[in-house]
């Protein structure tokens, strides 16, 4: 059986994503990815690199609560994390130490 969320708010302290705050723009501008427009208009990066990509810091997260604020709105990014359809393991993602989904590796 798969883990459920145990809500720990580690995915979104930071958010760690692939495209650099220029590519997120460039994306966003030229596709419907309704996914890059939330990023551009609520991600802010944090300056930080890693193998995971960059880190941002999102306006729904509320750090006290480590709960998003935007929970019911949010993006299919954040709906689908983290392995958005796919049988859990088969997709490249890189969990915080605390995340609960990694049971299912």
């Amino acid at each position: 059986m798969a883990a459920q969320c145990s809500a720990c708010g580690a995915c979104c302290d930071p958010v760690w994503y692939a495209y650099s705050p220029a590519d997120l723009r460039q994306l966003a501008e030229r596709t419907d990815s309704a996914d890059a427009r939330f990023a551009v208009a609520h991600w802010h990066p944090t300056g930080e690199q890693s193998d995971a990509g960059h880190a941002y810091r999102c306006d729904f997260f509320d750090a006290v609560t480590r709960l998003c604020t935007g929970h019911d709105e949010r993006p299919p990014i954040c709906r689908g994390y983290p392995w958005y359809d796919d049988p859990p393991g088969t997709r490249l993602v890189v969990l915080p130490e605390p995340c609960s989904f990694r049971a299912d590796l």
